[in-house]
Order: structure tokens, then sequence, then C-alpha cells
């Protein structure tokens, strides 16, 4: 017999159970016995079914309910969430349930007494599956009634509840035997099993809050009919779905949002938008919130808190009449938001309000920043100067909160056998797949199917092929890469039952072969110098300007899926013998293709010959394997690694086959267009696609920058690249160990091996790729009689699919001139003016860091672009303390005003170049021109209206200087 103590439940105990309409008894009894709930006005109490009725129901043959210890080991997305949420909220702690003196109490201590199990409130600690943010009773306080409009329902305000000054009879039992609820099994027979459709709701609704958006819809919705209707709840995380749908473009969420922004004001023609939003966040979610004062204790640790906390005393005084309340707090968390620096800082709010004092549960905390999200979005969208830093803050936080769970559920290794313990060790279980990974793996790969998968940088791509390949050993793989060291590595890492080849090593076993053996195989690209000796003398040309236009075609053909040559194949311009470009006319055009075909015949012929330009090439040899429409039918499925660096003549071979394809690699890593490659990943059609968005090779500072190359220059937003929770720092102050330096040319690559081994002492360095691949061998001989010892300095083309703990990015990338605030000056100014390969090139340079990059200065001027200008709050007081700041900004005579709230300081950076930006602070109006709205935060126009405004002083290269002057 298990023993039961007696205590009284306090007022505020009182309160928190009867705000919970329908209580929660149901959140940790054993849900084999849990049928329902009765919610009377006396009191709250379970009803119980008999044994037999327990038997019949949620039986796996009626209907669509299955038994939970089955459901829940097939890797679904929930189960892991409820394992987790089980687990991190550590259910086993003293639980209690609360009768009526006159409801029947006698009767339910018999009942616990005979069946050892009623559980319900947890007394004195705040529950861990919280009552009001499960409620979707119209008076929970949660959210008015369903049918009643959104926008008009987002400012209203709760009637108080009345407190109940009565005591109430409490029995306490030990904690659960199982953690788990039953979820996993369990190895004590005693503990009743459960059903998937006798998961309490409110429990659900906990756990499906913390499921990516996608997930939900996709796949928990179609699991039964009482989960779609958890889902489609219109009070269930209504901001969640409403950025997500935002996203989409629906059109019911695009008029939402518009009716949001114009209601407070939040659009680029008020200036002080910025208050608005504070505003906006405040009555949408002010009556979501109970015992708000001790949300603001648990605020006031926040290290941003002081700076939100006078920003809305003094900006939104109305609003600090309020205090105490629950606008108050929504506002200076907004606030927070609003001034935070960095992914940690959105963190620690998290955290901050997780505290047991708090009385918000995640489901609260997530919708707020989903709130704010939206907005932040939606103004952004609408050209509000807002910083898309800001927004990237919340979506990389709530990305790690609804993702870093797992999806794969561990079971106990009492189930498994001694041979799927081996595999489990063998297979690292410790990391598991990240549910975009989970998805990959899930997919059953049939004939036909075109698999793409949408990888960012350093994302996982091979390991989850790897995995990929594992999970499916019945099926044979084969493995292609266009890097000979590559697939070596692969033949190496990959499961038996995948070949790992090249796709120049399938021709060459078919086609190439046969060259070599008569010597006719050329291991080096055509040139112009033998060419030109095989061409027809033309009066007025140069041989090697049309052997070059003649190679030109030979190349575009190779890399074509066209069995011809034709004269789509021509360059479209050339150089005359002026070294002037111009259009190729459409007769020249026709002798190109006459010569072309005319190499290519002899190309092709296997009798040997002298002349170099007749030699077969690589690239002329897996031509013509295409084109012998080759079938690999020895395998299931073929993995084509970097697929987006694939030719049309590969992607002809390989989409042709019977098997299902799946190609992988990153569309923004496309840097070998030059060399007739295509974008396969967005060209070709598909019939799967999925995402790898999460990079395992840096943080949050790092993936900030590479996701805003993406967004400013090639406006990719809807998929946002996000990192890990490593520390990593882009300011190139903190500089220790090894520095890859990339550049974009050879030239550079020379310029820096001259800088860095000039000082003092002589740096080492290492070329990667080799000397020949530069022409240094003679310099590097020379230098090698001066310095003994050497050091790593490469292009971005062959650094990429490698990594760095430091990378410095050299400054002859494509640039940006000037910062936003000036280069408004320029309206003609436009990033996609620029190629796509060019942005492609900066973006595989920047990603290939993991903690830590050195930024050539147009780098951070590109990121103003997006209005990150890396300047940080501080209190004015803390600043000035009597004497006097001035501004730091070039040609600026203004100095801080003591009206002002807070200063504006610029971080420290430290460039690749060897410059140096020191720690300075701004005046109002510099702030002003460069963070927009945001501005109005820490000052009011008044006080702005009464300084000088300043027009920036430049320092312009000559070259440049010309360029602005037009402009």
């Amino acid at each position: 017999m298990r023993r039961f103590k007696k205590r009284h439940l306090t007022t505020s105990d009182c309160e928190a159970l009867n705000q919970s309409q329908e209580g929660t008894s149901s959140l940790t009894q054993p849900f084999g016995q849990r049928q329902g709930i009765c919610d009377t006005n006396r009191g709250l109490y379970p009803t119980y079914q008999t044994k037999k009725q327990q038997k019949g129901a949620g039986h796996p043959s009626s209907g669509h309910q299955s038994s939970t210890s089955d459901y829940f080991r097939s890797k679904t997305h929930a189960s892991q969430c409820a394992v987790d949420m089980a687990k991190s909220n550590n259910i086993k702690e003293e639980f209690s349930f609360a009768f009526d003196s006159d409801s029947g109490s006698e009767d339910s201590y018999s009942l616990l007494e005979a069946e050892g199990n009623v559980v319900l409130v947890n007394s004195r600690k705040r529950p861990r599956f919280s009552q009001i943010a499960t409620s979707c009773h119209k008076n929970s306080g949660q959210w008015n009634e369903v049918d009643q409009p959104l926008l008009d329902r987002l400012s209203q305000w709760p009637p108080s509840n009345e407190k109940i000054e009565r005591e109430v009879s409490v029995v306490e039992i030990d904690s659960l035997p199982d953690a788990c609820f039953g979820l996993l099994g369990t190895a004590c027979w005693n503990v009743p099993q459960g059903h998937i459709e006798q998961l309490p709701t409110e429990v659900l609704r906990e756990i499906f809050a913390l499921v990516p958006a996608i997930d939900l819809y996709q796949s928990l919705s179609v699991v039964c009919r009482h989960w779609q209707q958890v889902i489609s709840d219109p009070q269930f995380i209504p901001w969640k779905k409403l950025y997500h749908k935002y996203l989409k473009a629906e059109a019911k969420a695009l008029l939402t949002v518009t009716a949001i922004l114009h209601r407070y004001g939040l659009t680029k023609e008020q200036s002080q938008c910025m208050l608005g939003f504070i505003r906006c966040v405040a009555a949408i979610k002010g009556h979501r919130c109970r015992d708000p004062e001790a949300i603001l204790r648990c605020l006031k640790s926040h290290s941003l808190f002081p700076k939100a906390e006078i920003c809305v005393a003094k900006r939104l005084p109305d609003l600090k009449n309020l205090k105490g309340e629950a606008t108050y707090v929504w506002a200076v968390m907004a606030a927070i938001v609003l001034f935070s620096g960095g992914v940690c800082d959105i963190q620690e709010l998290v955290a901050v309000l997780r505290r047991p004092s708090s009385t918000l549960s995640l489901m609260d905390i997530t919708e707020a920043l989903y709130c704010m999200a939206t907005m932040l979005y939606a103004m952004r969208e609408n050209e509000v100067h807002v910083s898309n830093r800001i927004h990237y803050n919340i979506f990389y936080c709530l990305y790690l909160l609804e993702n870093n769970c797992g999806t794969a559920v561990i079971q106990p290794e009492i189930y498994l056998s001694r041979c799927e313990r081996g595999l489990r060790c063998s297979n690292n279980p410790g990391v598991q797949p990240t549910c975009e990974q989970q998805k990959i793996l899930n997919h059953v790969i049939a004939p036909q199917h075109v698999v793409k998968i949408m990888a960012f940088a350093g994302t996982g791509k091979t390991s989850t092929l790897i995995k990929y390949a594992e999970k499916w050993s019945n099926l044979r793989f084969l493995y292609l890469a266009f890097n000979k060291t590559i697939a070596e590595q692969a033949g190496r890492v990959f499961p038996p039952n995948v070949m790992c080849k090249t796709v120049h090593s399938l021709a060459f076993s078919e086609v190439g072969k046969h060259y070599s053996q008569k010597g006719k195989l050329n291991f080096g690209p055509l040139t112009s110098y033998f060419v030109s000796f095989v061409l027809q003398n033309r009066e007025g040309q140069s041989p090697f300007i049309r052997a070059k236009t003649v190679i030109q075609t030979l190349t575009t053909f190779f890399a074509s899926a066209d069995a011809s040559i034709t004269l789509e194949h021509t360059p479209i311009w050339c150089k005359n013998n002026k070294g002037e470009t111009v259009l190729v006319q459409e007769a020249e055009k026709r002798i190109i293709v006459e010569e072309a075909n005319k190499i290519w015949t002899n190309m092709k012929m296997l009798n040997p010959t002298r002349e170099m330009a007749y030699k077969m090439t690589h690239d002329g040899y897996l031509k013509l394997w295409q084109l012998t429409k080759p079938l690999l039918s020895d395998y299931d499925a073929i993995f084509i690694d970097e697929a987006q660096d694939c030719t049309p003549a590969i992607m002809d071979i390989f989409l042709s086959q019977p098997c299902g394809v799946i190609l992988v690699g990153d569309p923004h890593q496309q840097i070998y267009t030059f060399r007739g490659a295509v974008s396969a990943l967005s060209e070709v059609p598909h019939t799967h696609i999925f995402y790898l968005t999460q990079s395992f090779r840096f943080g949050p500072e790092i993936a900030y920058v590479g996701a805003t190359i993406l967004d400013v220059c090639k406006k990719v937003r809807k998929k946002t690249l996000v990192g890990g929770i490593q520390e990593g720092d882009v300011s190139g102050v903190d500089v220790r160990g090894k520095v890859a330096l990339l550049s974009r040319s050879n030239q550079t690559i020379f310029e820096d091996a001259v800088r860095v081994t000039t000082g003092e002492p002589p740096a080492k360095i290492h070329l990667l790729g080799g000397l020949k691949a530069f022409g240094l061998e003679k310099i590097h001989d020379i230098w090698k009689l001066l310095h003994p010892e050497y050091y790593i300095l490469s292009t971005v083309h062959r650094a990429k699919g490698l990594e760095f703990d430091t990378v410095q990015v050299a400054g002859d990338f494509v640039s940006v001139p000037f910062a936003r605030h000036i280069i408004g000056r320029m309206p003609n100014y436009r990033t996609d003016t620029v190629p796509e390969d060019e942005w492609n090139l900066l973006y595989v340079a920047v990603t290939r860091a993991k903690r830590r990059l050195i930024m050539p200065k147009f780098l951070t001027y590109l990121l103003t672009l997006a209005g990150e200008y890396y300047l940080r709050p501080e209190l004015t007081s803390d600043v000035c303390k009597g004497a006097p700041v001035w501004c730091s900004v070039r040609g600026c005579s203004n100095s801080i005003p003591a009206e002002s709230l807070l200063i504006m300081k610029k971080m420290t950076f430290a460039y690749s170049d060897g410059t140096k930006d020191p720690e300075s602070y701004l005046c109002p109006a510099c702030v002003e021109q460069r963070l927009g709205p945001l501005a109005w935060l820490i000052v009011s126009p008044e006080v702005v209206e009464t300084m000088e405004t300043p027009e920036e002083d430049l320092e312009i290269p000559p070259h440049m200087n010309i360029l602005f002057e037009l402009f």
C-alpha cells in the first residue's frame, strides 16, 4: 500500500487550480487508465473505466488508434519531443490532487488505495505543463472565441480572476515509476501501457508547440483525427502559424499582418515605428501573462534589462505607469529583443523566462518570439529600415529550440540484441540526426525518384548520405564525386553497399581506356597554341583568337546534353586583334562550328596522331560515354554529391537511369559555371525535395555573415542558414593559431605570400593545390634559400569543401564600395547586377571558417545593407560620467547629449588588410543615419533636431572617386 500525506492548498494554489478550466489530473496519470476529465463547478476529478473497457479502448483494430509503445518507436518526431520534455521537465516530482470537501472525496480515496495511481496539480511549484498555456476554453485567458477575427481580439483584455478563499484537502503521492509515461515501453510489467489516442490534449499541445511548423502540417496532422484537431485549432500557436503562412505569402496571412502593421504604425512613413513595435507586442500579448511581477523579477537578471527598462520608462511613459502589469512586462521583453546584438541575447531571454519562479510556459515564450519575428520580417519586407540581425537572432533561437531535440527514439538496452548493441556503438549513436536529416533518412527511394537535397555549407551532406546508406543497407548505391581524392575518402567511410567513383572514372572504364591504350589520350586541356596549328589561315584574323573561340565552342558542346555541335554552342562575344570585345557575327559562327566539328571528328578516331589538338580529352570521352546512353543497372540508387557542379551532359547520363537519383549540393556554392556547370539543383525537375539548413561548422556570428550574403545579394530569405551553439568571432581582433588566407585570384595569392613572408619573423606558408597550380616553383625555390621553413594560402576554388579554424578573406572579391547610409547617394548601385558566381565565391570563402573570420572592410559594408553596423547600446550614465563624449564619425563635431538615454558603441574591428577601427561612440544624429527608426529608442527626436546633421568625410580611392562624383 502506498503512503499518502494530507496538506492544505494555499490561496495561490487555488487560483492556479481554478484558472486551468480543464485541470491537469491527466498530465502525469498513466495513459492506460486515463479516459477523461469531468469539469464541474465543484471540483475536478478523473473518471475511470473498468479493466474490460480499458482493454477494448484504443485497440489497434478499432479505427486509427495504435499502441503507444509500437507507434512511438517508429522515429516519429513527436515521440522524441515527449521523451525530451518528460526528461527535461523532471516529471518525477511531487504532484497533488485536489478534491472539494463535498465532491465525493471518500470514493476517491478508496480508488487511490485500490489503483495506486492518481496525480494532478503540482503543489507550491509552477506546473511543468502550464495550465494557462494549454487550456483552450474561451474563458481560459489564452485567446477569445475561435470565430472572432484575429485582429479584433489581439488587444482585448481578460476579466480579472476571482480569488478563492477556501481550503481544499490535498493528497500527495510518491513520484511515478516511469518518467517517460510509458511511451518507450517499460520493463516493469505492472505499469499499464497506453495508446496514442489517450494522450491528453494539454500534453499534445505542449509537445506540438515545439515541433517545426512543416512537421506539424505534413506529418503529425495526418497521424489521427485527434492530432489533426489539436493542430488545426485556431487558438493553438496562432503566431507560429501566422509567421509561416506569411512566409508562404498566403493571402489571409498577408491581409492580417498588413492590418496589424498599419494599426500600430509599423510602416516606413512612420519615423518612430519601433516604438509602435513595442506597443504592438505589449498590446497583443498583454493578456497572456499570469503574475507579471514574478516574470519581471526574472527579466531583471537579463544583461539588457537596464537598457530596456529606461527605454520603456522614458520613451513610452504611459506604459511605465502600468509597471507590474502584463503590458509593461511584454514591452520590456520587446525592448530587450530590439537591443539584442546576437543570438546569445535571445537565448539568455528564454533562459531567464524559464526559471522556476516564472509563470510563463515555453509555449508562451515561443509565441511571443514568433509574434515579434512576424512583425520584424513583415516590416523589412515593407521597406522599413530595421536591421535583419534582430529577426535573425529570434529565428536562430527558435530554430535551435525546435530542431535540436533529436528525432530518433533511444530504446532501452534491455530490448536490444547483442548484434544491435554492437551496431549502435559502431554507428556512434551519441550523434542523433537533426529533424531535417531524419526526414531524408525516412524517405524510401524508389525507381524514377529524383530527390533533391538542398544543403547549405557545413550541414552534413556526406554524413547524411552515409546514414542513409546504413539505414537502407539492403539497397545498392553508387556514390559519385567530381574529385578523385574525395571519391577515395568516401570509399573509406561509406558502408559496403556503396560503390564510390568519380564520374570520369566510370566514363574511362567504358570509353576512355581505349584512347589511353592507343596513346591518344590528352591528359591536359585543349590550348589555343595547339588548336591554332590545325585551323585554316584566314587573312586579317589572329589564329590564337580564332583558336580560343573554337575551344570555347567545344567546351560548351562537351558540357551540354546535345548530340552535335551547333551555332548555339559558339560564343556570343570575342576579342578582336585590337583587344576590343565585339559580337561574333553569324558568318563567323558557322566557320567556328565547321572547324570545331573537324577537331571533334579527329578526336573520336582511335588511330594515333601527332597533333595535340586531335587527342582525346577527359571531357571528350565523358561526352562520348554520354552519347552512348549508358545503363547502370547494378544499383538501386545513385548519390550525386556537389550536384550544383554538374554539367547538362552529366545530368543526362544519370537522370536517364531506371533507378532513383539523389542530388545533393548547395546551389550557392556553384562557382564553376565557366566550365559549363549548370545549377542542377534549381533547374532539374524533382519528385521530392529536402533541405539542410543547419551547419555544424560554425556558430551564430559566422552563420549570420553567410546568411546575410545570401539575403542581401541573392534575395534568399525564406530558407536561412543557421549554425550551432559554438562560439565564434568576426571582429578580427582575437586571432590565434593557423590562418587560411583565401583569395579570388592567383595574383592576390602571390601578393599575400610576399606580404606575410616579409614580416619579422617571416611567416610559414603553405599553398593549397601545390606550387604548379600557381606557377610559382622557381620563386618558391628562391624563397626557400632565404627561409628554410614554410606555411595556408589558397584561392576559393581550391579551398572549396575544406574548413579552417581561422579564415582571412582577401579584398579582391566583388565588393560593396560604401556603407548603406552613404551608398544611398548612389541610386544606381544594385547588388543584383553582379553575376551570381561572384557572390557565391564570397559565400564559399566566408563559410570555410569554423571559429574566427577576418573580414575585408567591404564585407562589413555589405552587412550594413541589411542594417548591421555592429553598434551596441550602453547606458549614458555609465559612459559620460560628467565628462563630454565626442562622436567618433569622421567630420562630425557633435558630442553625446546628456539627454540621451543610451549611447551606441561601435565594436572594435580589425580588417584583412591590416587596418583597424577602434572602439568608439556615435552621437544620436549619426546613429539615426545608420539605424533609422531604431535610433528613437535611445533618444527623442527633439534632441536630435537641435544637433548638427553631419556628412561623413570619406577616404575614397581615386578610381572610386571618379565613379562617386559621376553619381
